[in-house]
């Protein structure tokens, strides 16, 4: 999470949403990062600060882990299905049943993983404590400089400053929506319609 230096405001940031790039166009403006990065808790009650959660469309942001966890060969949970470099048509759809499996049991494992954890868990975190609202920061809405021109509408000193991709992940497919096939969108179901909800989207 960013956390401005006085406590007025916090940024959630789960997975996939742009987190190092607004942080990277953050940190020369009196905010900080506070481990862990893509952490849902933090002293909403005794602060107050006014709370934002950065999204993405769900079924890109599942795109996103799947070419970023094959650019990476990284290991761990459902990546653990996903070999480095892997390209092949059939890769994703056994990403996506992995990742339908770990979510379905993520509660038997560890609850708020980062990688199965949906966007509106985020939301739901920080609504926990009473009469407080959650300004959405959308990734489809201009990117990072899109957010920094909303958060610098809702609070002072935030500059907009052209903030480039930090952590873009090698070989992305031209349209996330390509990957998605009728079969896989029906084998999701209703699991992703909270992030749906959340930030006015459709299925693909």
């Amino acid at each position: 999470m960013i956390v401005r230096h006085d406590g007025s405001a916090v940024i959630l940031t789960p997975t996939k949403t742009g987190t190092r790039s607004l942080e990277a166009a953050l940190l020369g403006q009196g905010w900080e990062v506070r481990m862990p990065r893509h952490g849902k808790q933090h002293s909403f009650v005794d602060l107050r600060p006014r709370v934002f959660v950065t999204i993405r469309h769900p079924y890109a942001r599942l795109v996103s882990a799947f070419t970023y966890g094959t650019a990476q060969g990284y290991s761990g949970w459902f990546l653990d299905k996903v070999k480095k470099g892997d390209r092949r048509p059939g890769a994703f759809n056994q990403f996506v049943l992995a990742w339908i499996e770990d979510w379905d049991a993520r509660y038997e494992k560890l609850a708020h993983h980062d990688w199965l954890a949906l966007q509106s868990d985020y939301v739901e975190a920080a609504n926990l404590a009473p009469n407080r609202g959650v300004s959405v920061l959308r990734l489809e809405d201009g990117g990072t400089r899109g957010a920094l021109q909303k958060l610098s509408r809702h609070l002072r000193k935030v500059a907009v400053v052209d903030a480039p991709i930090k952590n873009r992940s090698r070989d992305a497919p031209e349209r996330w929506q390509n990957l998605w096939t009728e079969r896989l969108v029906h084998a999701v179901g209703s699991r992703l319609d909270p992030d749906l909800a959340l930030g006015g989207y459709v299925r693909p």
